[in-house]
């Protein structure tokens, strides 16, 4: 089974092209072209990839870098 960090990145490359392979370097201030049409297209295109919905008051603190989305993700899938 591919693990959650594989994934989120295959998310990452359809949401903004070409990405960094350091996670820590994934993050809205060092991307310019995550804005926030690009946000809601990457949130979409996680609870896709994820097969889940995430909590509308949960969106603003992914909106910050790949590191806080993995570590979600990880919470979730604890959850089920």
């Amino acid at each position: 089974m591919i693990n959650i960090d594989t994934r989120l990145r295959k998310v990452f490359r359809k949401c903004f092209g070409r990405i960094s392979e350091k996670s820590e370097e994934l993050t809205k201030d060092n991307m310019d072209v995550w804005d926030s049409l690009t946000h809601i297209k990457l949130i979409m295109e996680i609870e896709n990839e994820f097969e889940i919905v995430i909590d509308p008051e949960a969106i603003p603190q992914l909106h910050t870098n790949f590191n806080a989305i993995d570590k979600y993700l990880e919470a979730y899938e604890c959850k089920k």
